[in-house]
């Protein structure tokens, strides 16, 4: 007989292998399912995981699937967007119908994003997806017609329709089926053909938390009371359009509206001006307010803004505005943290003045300016210094200034980020103030025409670290990027690229070892490349091409484990190239062309054997990175010692008329002998031949 604590080991044993065959392989008729929906999704071979070969392949490991793999195992989510398209972006496949009943064998299916696949229609549509929470059916062919059948998918929370063919043609019998959807919380309708009239017909979603109409046909007056029973609404876009102006109550029946949720509002792109602000008073939480590109003009009073007590991010980029009137008896817009005015101050005529804005939005923690003509004096003074202390971050970007924002650098003790790309910054790089920004995390001031050298204090920027949220791109060569969000997401690190700096790179810059990025590139940097820079653990880009450096590159940089851009290229280093080994390994010729004495792998100029890297020793890697003599000099000095020591002579014979005569003699002696053995050379030649 079985001992007992043997069959409870085999009774888990049993249990467990049941529960790992049904938790972590896909069910029979679910991978069958897959397999019918190929023909229709796969016509370029998007799909090659999906095999009908081999039974015992798991389809919850197939690509754009997913399954519930801490319980049932089912598929709960399926992403065969564009998957209808061929590998360079072209559609070539006709519009055309889906049968929903494909989708029957997967019971729990919660996600199904369809979208880019120019689906024409459903059949059945309600009876295969009714546990379906986010449906994407953007960037299709779907039109009005199939809105009767979405109304049915009653568990739906989230629906794209963007991209499409409606046009709200059958309203009273389409969009109000909608209203069926008691669980909607988010609706796209972006990029279709809609008009002013879809906001009544929509108005029955009262459980909606997101609205987007942007890029449809709205225009002249929106009424926005039509959506009233919309309470829980927090996100409207209606970006993209032709709306000059909103209608906030309905005078008629003497309504007023009720969005008293709304924390996010984008009229972006459209026709309002000045008067948008009157209306904003219906709108006593909101915390985005997007407004750029439209018709804002002239100066912009600030009490216009006082109702948007909550207001945390203010965009009128891509206007023509003059500048902001402030009144110090008036405090407005204390909760604003980011705003946005790039492109805002294109006219050239009206001088502009960044200490003007900081005093108009003093709570204000990120300025993004870039693209702007702010050439009216800049200057900060110990008198002001307190407006700049809630200032962290600064873009420029492409904005025309003077220089007197770097001059006084110091003041600006509380800054984090300054980007001044392309602002025809001229004259010497300020050296004082840079050690009193102990926040900064990222700095850039490239592609600009700034002189001198590289100020020693950037190495006390020990605050530059990683530091991510939302969107942002970092330039790692000599490009200018947009910024955008609520709180940036960069790659940390100094740009100073496309310059005129001159001098040696400072041995302090390898204390920065949270840095990711250090780009000094085309400049006029000379001497040895210091061997400090293997302390900077962190750092992901380093350029340094385009420069006057000498000596021999560190072979300490082999420990920068994390580079993945590396670029010494167009220098005058020499000796041999680093040990193609971990991230050196995977560099190529490009990293390192342009330096005449430079050799070994990946150039084509293979290096002696005394110069080989595996023979030199270690210890001389200091010594040679300053020692070894730069070409340039090398011939300079050769030049001169010969123009001297051709002189002495001259002067010498000049001053002694004895050693004169002795080398005029000697000269007359060496002719007449070299005279005389050319004669003689000739006979003997000629008399040869004649003998012959």
């Amino acid at each position: 007989m079985m001992d007992p604590k043997w069959l409870w080991l085999s009774v888990l044993l049993l249990v467990e292998g049941c529960t790992w065959y049904s938790t972590d392989a896909c069910r029979e008729d679910e991978r069958i399912g897959l397999l019918q929906l190929k023909p229709f999704f796969n016509p370029y071979n998007h799909l090659r995981s999906w095999v009908e070969e081999a039974k015992d392949s798991d389809c919850c490991e197939w690509e754009r699937v997913e399954c519930n793999m801490s319980s049932s195992g089912r598929v709960i989510g399926l992403s065969l967007n564009y998957t209808r398209w061929t590998d360079d972006g072209r559609f070539v496949l006709p519009a055309k119908d889906v049968n929903a009943s494909l989708f029957l064998p997967f019971k729990e299916l919660k996600r199904l994003d369809l979208s880019g696949n120019f689906i024409s229609g459903f059949e059945k549509l309600s009876v295969a997806l009714g546990n379906l929470e986010i449906l994407d059916l953007s960037e299709n062919y779907l039109n009005d017609t199939i809105l009767l059948s979405l109304s049915q998918l009653s568990s739906v929370k989230h629906l794209n329709l963007a991209g499409n063919f409606f046009s709200g043609s059958n309203l009273g019998k389409g969009f109000e089926w909608l209203s069926r959807l008691s669980n909607l919380e988010t609706l796209d309708l972006g990029g279709n053909s809609l008009k002013n009239s879809i906001l009544v017909h929509i108005d029955g979603l009262s459980s909606l938390k997101s609205l987007s109409l942007w890029g449809n046909k709205l225009e002249g007056t929106v009424h926005l009371h039509e959506l009233n029973n919309l309470t829980m609404l927090k996100n409207l876009d209606l970006s993209w359009n032709n709306i000059d102006s909103i209608q906030s109550s309905n005078q008629d029946m003497g309504s007023q509206l009720n969005l008293i949720n709304l924390k996010e509002l984008d009229l972006s792109y459209n026709l309002f001006n000045d008067s948008i602000f009157a209306s904003l008073k219906a709108f006593p939480n909101l915390k985005s307010f997007l407004i750029s590109a439209n018709e804002l003009k002239g100066s912009i009073d600030m009490k216009e803004l006082a109702a948007l007590t909550n207001l945390e991010e203010l965009d009128m980029s891509i206007n023509h505005l003059n500048d902001f009137v402030a009144h110090q008896e008036f405090k407005s817009l204390r909760k604003l943290k980011y705003l946005y005015l790039d492109g805002a101050f294109t006219n050239g005529n009206i001088p502009q003045s960044l200490l003007k804005l900081v005093e108009a939005f003093p709570s204000v923690k990120t300025f993004s300016l870039q693209d702007n003509y702010l050439n009216n004096t800049m200057t900060t003074t110990h008198q002001n210094k307190s407006l700049w202390s809630n200032v962290e971050e600064i873009f420029l970007d492409g904005s025309s200034l003077n220089n007197n924002i770097l001059q006084s650098i110091g003041l600006l003790a509380s800054l984090k980020t300054l980007s001044l790309f392309s602002c025809g910054l001229i004259g010497s790089l300020p050296h004082q103030g840079w050690c009193d920004l102990r926040n900064l995390e990222m700095l850039g001031i490239g592609n600009n025409a700034l002189e001198g050298t590289i100020p020693y204090c950037l190495g006390n920027l020990t605050s530059l670290q990683i530091y991510m949220e939302e969107w942002i791109k970092f330039t790692t060569k000599s490009v200018s990027h947009p910024y955008r969000g609520n709180i940036l997401e960069y790659m940390s690190g100094i740009d100073l690229s496309c310059n005129k700096l001159t001098g040696q790179i400072p041995d302090e810059l390898g204390n920065l070892s949270e840095i990711r990025s250090l780009n000094l590139s085309h400049n006029n940097l000379i001497g040895a490349i210091p061997s400090s820079f293997s302390k900077l653990k962190q750092i992901e880009s380093l350029d340094l091409s385009y420069n006057n450096l000498s000596g021999k590159i560190p072979t300490q940089l082999l420990e920068l484990n994390s580079l993945e851009v590396f670029s010494v290229a167009h220098n005058n280093l020499s000796g041999s190239t680093p040990e193609r080994k971990a991230q050196f390994g995977t560099f190529d010729e490009s990293s390192y062309e342009g330096n005449p004495l430079l050799c070994g792998p990946p150039l084509h100029n293979y290096c002696s054997e005394i110069e080989s890297p595996s023979t030199i020793p270690t210890t001389l890697d200091d010594e040679g990175e300053g020692g070894f003599m730069d070409t340039y000099v090398f011939y300079v000095s050769f030049l001169v010692s010969y123009a001297v020591a051709l002189l002495v002579v001259f002067l010498v014979l000049y001053i002694n008329p004895y050693w004169r005569k002795v080398w005029f003699c000697f000269v007359e002696g060496c002719i007449t002998t070299c005279r005389y053995s050319i004669v003689g050379n000739f006979v003997e030649l000629y008399v040869f031949r004649i003998c012959a």
